[in-house]
């Protein structure tokens, strides 16, 4: 075997035995694999290591003691709760368990419940401390100064010792790992105290009762502790703080919750004392005495939970909670109603006697005769099953205001955070009081959303299509009755403005910008389509209406119009809310992708109420230029002259660019020279490079035509023209001659000598006119500032590259002209398009500095043009349409001739290098497949093929020497046969 198969081999099986290493590290990480069907059971060994040994399962005690899990022994009270408080955290968010009610209810397990807790409680209490001790200076010396002698003769004297807590820099971060370990175990205790009065709650009196005293005690627990904010006890009334306060149900309730704790406290210290006392052989120093309390029902207690969840910020997991009212495996389905009500009747809530009723009297719920006459012993509050709505809002509304665009690479948590709100919001309806129902849900909760800048351009629109798709605020009503003049506008709630106003159509039009501007455009025309069913479905309610209206009044309207009043002309557009912009940026998108019937029914849709861009906008000049951009992409010239006549002046520069491209398309050269000539007398600036562009673009696609007849006279002369023309711009014939500021002077001479550049990369007649003319500035000393070449014009000029030469020409003319380099920070590149903070994973090198990138400035001074998804389209395009004709020449691969194959590898080279590309825009893999025709899963398919036959050939000792075949021809041969299964 020669030395280098015994290289390969080597390096083979190197990879392979760090693979293996890998997976294995993975299996270690989980100590216990969790499967279907015995989940709970494994989960709750995970947590045996961390129970006392008297409490834990006999089963696997005897593993436990002899194979104790590394690192166990030697935690702290501090790593033994974290270690808890990620196991149960792992096991709520990955299937969903609460492990510790499970322990509690299912296996009788209250005292392993209770000392869980207590280790994570004693871990709060524990990171409290070095929390407080942070406070301080940075340092862990404790200064004395009592013994300086501020008179002496000798010099002061202090004394210092050191801190037992030693503190390091990591804690002095903006996120110190303490604080944030404490947020951590404490939202696991609400959620799991919360889900466990939810489950006593529908449970026997017995196991209710054992389990809610276990509850009393964490919360005496959390009193002691100093975990409980005092502001859960206060009352905000309703003017303070509008829809958001706080009603006096733990206020009233205050004595009473302390009395039940301090019960169930007293009741734990009791019998602790009296088990030493037997054990001492000695009488209990304590008589026996039940103290009569009033006793809280579940309602009390969740409502207290939830209200400590918002006061501490633990939004996500109240909203777990929350989650859980709709009805469970545990119980039944939650209510929700509103104080409002209730504190309209004031001397309800004083001659309420706390002792004596079940309920608080609710004027809008009526209590049946036996609600009333049975005394459960227990004070319900608003209801059996019940929560006050305020406490709802108040979580939903934090949970809104929750979610911030910060440095983090990972947004997971907030598209959770909107999951469940989305999940949570639908139970409101059902049981909240009319009151509440009449609220827009949605719309409440997507306005703070909004303040978080979600839906800013530099974000993805994703984002907020998916607030949009989970709170959906209210379709607007087709009516012109509703004000919109200031004075009756402050008359109405805050809530009816929202419910009558336009914000779901007028978000989604923002998202319809946000996708054209990241050129996306089947998720543009989904969009528009679900833009387009709301304002329908607003007409049809609005026509439905006004003919109930009518057949109403019929006898009354006998002489008079029936015409509803409206201030939407019949040669309006149907969407007359949709900005001429936004109509121009779609019209654009779908122009580069080649969507052209769409774009032919935006401006030609012979529906009743006409097209949607409709022949009163042709002469908006927002819009206008777009439409003639549209029309010579489509040849039809008629549409372009219609547009013309509709301008009026005065016609900005920008139209009048549009217009020459125009003329120059259709090979009107006198009317184009006629435009060039206005713009070079009359204004600052000329000439736009987008007519640069379409002047090369011209000079191909004639050239193309002349080889395929060369005897066309007409093409001649159109061929000499645009040569003129060409020569002329880049000549500097057309810069402004009105302009006497060098900084316009010497703008116009680089962009020629940066476009002199770019046609001389164009063999044929482009660069015969370029090598013609010599740039009146040539940069000699190699080092001004050029600018970029806009990558609207460069798509225009590549265009016709690929139209005429095909997708190979086109690739190379990205690999010479285009910025075709990652940042060697591309690695902490968010999603949101902003770049994180270095984590240890990441390489560690001086070069990943985000101020300054070396090899990415280079580049940039290098090439001439910054690539969007337009210019990467346009070569896929090109090469999916040349795959499929070359499939349709040469369907079997038996009757390929070789240069057939030679083709068809070149495009899968295209297709290879726009996968590639692809990927560094981040799009998704059904994204680039459907833009390469699977081209993506074709090339997955030959690399796992490749390395099952790296394995073959290494095992089976393929390549000895005596073997006429080596690696490289096994795997050519193999790809070659696996390309045209794939096809």
């Amino acid at each position: 075997m020669s030395t280098c198969c015994i290289f390969l081999r080597a390096e083979i099986m190197e990879q392979l035995t760090t693979i293996g290493r890998f997976v294995e590290s993975e299996q270690k990480s989980l100590r216990h694999p969790v499967r279907d069907g015995q989940s709970a059971a494994v989960w709750i060994q995970q947590l045996e290591p961390y129970l006392p040994s008297d409490l834990r399962d006999g089963a696997t005690s005897k593993d436990i003691t002899t194979n104790p899990p590394k690192n166990t022994e030697t935690l702290d009270s501090e790593g033994e709760g974290e270690s808890i408080a990620t196991i149960l955290g792992r096991a709520r968010r990955l299937q969903g368990w609460d492990l510790l009610a499970y322990l509690g209810f299912t296996l009788q397990r209250w005292p392993a419940v209770y000392a869980l807790i207590t280790k994570m409680l004693d871990a709060t209490e524990r990171l409290q401390e070095t929390l407080q001790s942070l406070e301080g200076t940075p340092s862990n010396l404790q200064w004395d100064l009592r013994d300086a002698k501020l008179g002496g003769k000798g010099s002061v004297v202090t004394g210092f010792k050191k801190s037992a807590t030693s503190i390091s820099m990591e804690a002095f971060t903006d996120e110190p790992r303490h604080s944030m370990a404490n947020s951590a175990i404490m939202g696991e205790i609400w959620q799991s105290l919360g889900f466990i009065v939810l489950a006593a709650a529908n449970k026997t009196a017995q196991e209710s009762g054992l389990a809610m005293s276990y509850v009393y005690r964490t919360l005496a627990h959390l009193h002691e502790s100093g975990n409980i904010p005092d502001a859960i006890y206060k009352f905000t009334s309703r003017s303070d703080n509008g829809s958001l306060y706080r009603p006096p149900a733990m206020y009233l309730l205050s004595t009473h919750i302390m009395n039940v704790l301090s019960d169930a406290a007293w009741l734990v210290h009791e019998a602790e004392v009296r088990e030493k006392a037997q054990a001492a052989g000695e009488d209990s120093p304590f008589r026996s005495f039940k103290i009569g309390i009033r006793h809280l029902g579940p309602e009390i207690w969740l409502e207290f939970i939830l209200w400590a969840c918002v006061e501490q910020g633990h939004i996500k997991e109240g909203l777990w909670i929350l989650k859980h009212l709709q009805g469970s495996n545990y119980g039944a389905a939650w209510k929700i109603v509103s104080w409002s009500p209730l504190l309209d009747h004031l001397k309800i809530i004083n001659n309420t006697n706390i002792d004596k009723h079940d309920f608080w009297p609710h004027p809008d719920i009526p209590r049946t005769p036996e609600e009333l006459q049975s005394k459960s012993g227990f004070f319900h509050g608003l209801g059996r099953l019940t929560i006050s709505a305020e406490v709802f809002t108040a979580l939903t509304t934090q949970a809104a205001s929750y979610v911030n665009n910060d440095l983090r690479s990972d947004n997971s948590d907030v598209e959770d955070l909107i999951q469940q709100l989305a999940s949570v919001n639908k139970m409101k309806p059902s049981y909240i009081d009319k009151e509440a129902a009449s609220q827009s849900t949605g719309t409440y909760h997507i306005v703070p959303l909004l303040e978080s800048h979600i839906s800013e351009s530099g974000m993805r629109p994703e984002w907020l299509e998916h607030v949009l798709t989970v709170l959906p605020p209210p379709i607007p009503p087709w009516d012109d009755a509703i004000p919109t003049d200031h004075q009756r506008l402050s008359a109405l709630d805050e809530h009816d403005i929202r419910g009558a106003s336009s914000l779901y159509a007028g978000l989604l039009q923002q998202n319809l910008r946000l996708y054209t501007q990241h050129q996306q455009v089947e998720k543009a025309m989904k969009t528009f389509n679900s833009l387009l069913e709301i304002i329908d479905s607003s007409k049809i309610d609005r026509i439905q209406e006004f003919w109930g209206k009518e057949k109403e009044n019929e006898e009354a309207h006998q002489s008079e119009s029936i015409l509803p009043e409206t201030s939407v002309l019949i040669d309006q557009s149907p969407i007359p809310t949709l900005s001429n912009g936004t109509l121009a940026n779609l019209l654009d998108l779908i122009r580069v992708s080649k969507a052209n019937d769409f774009g032919e029914w935006l401006l030609f849709s012979e529906d009743p109420d006409g097209p949607i861009i409709s022949f009163e906008s042709y002469g908006d000049q927002s819009l206008a230029p777009s439409i003639l951009r549209f029309a010579t992409a489509t040849g039809n010239q008629g549409l372009g002259d219609l547009v013309v006549q509709r301008l009026q002046k005065p016609i900005s520069r920008n139209t009048f660019n549009a217009i020459a491209n125009f003329y120059i398309a259709f090979e009107r050269w006198k009317e184009a020279e006629d435009i060039l000539e206005l713009l070079t007398q009359h204004r600052r600036k000329a000439w736009g490079e987008t007519t640069l562009a379409t002047l090369t673009s011209a000079l191909l696609r004639l050239e193309q035509q002349i080889w395929e007849k060369p005897w066309e006279q007409e093409l001649e002369r159109s061929l000499a023209h645009v040569r003129i023309l060409l020569r002329r711009f880049l000549l500097g014939y057309y810069n402004p001659e009105r302009v006497f500021h060098e900084d316009v002077n010497m703008y116009y001479k680089k962009t020629i000598y940066r476009w002199h550049g770019l046609l001389l990369s164009i063999p044929g007649a482009v660069a015969q006119v370029a090598n013609e003319v010599k740039p009146a500035y040539t940069n000699p000393q190699k080092r001004d500032i050029l600018p970029f070449i806009p990558c609207v014009a460069f798509n225009l000029v590549l265009s016709a590259v690929v139209e005429t030469r095909g997708s190979q020409a086109g690739m190379d003319m990205w690999k010479n002209w285009c910025i075709d380099i990652e940042r060697s920070h591309a690695a902490r590149l968010a999603e949101d398009e902003t770049y994180r903070l270095q984590k240890s994973g990441d390489p560690i090198t001086e070069e990943l500095d985000i101020e300054f990138d070396w090899v990415w400035h280079r580049e940039r001074q290098r090439k001439a043009v910054v690539p969007n998804l337009n210019t990467l389209r346009i070569i896929s395009r090109a090469a999916v349409k040349e795959l499929k004709e070359s499939q349709a020449d040469a369907p079997d691969k038996r009757t390929m001739s070789p240069s057939q194959q030679q083709t068809r590898d070149q495009i899968y080279k295209v297709l290879d290098f726009c996968v590639e590309r692809y990927q560094r825009f981040n799009r998704d893999k059904y994204e680039i497949g459907r833009e390469t025709s699977g081209h993506l899963k074709r090339i997955r398919m030959w690399q796992s093929r490749k390395r099952k036959n790296i394995v073959r050939w290494v095992y089976a000792d393929i390549g000895q020497e005596n073997d006429h075949h080596n690696m490289e021809d096994l795997l050519a041969d193999n790809e070659d046969e696996e390309k045209d299964e794939s096809d």
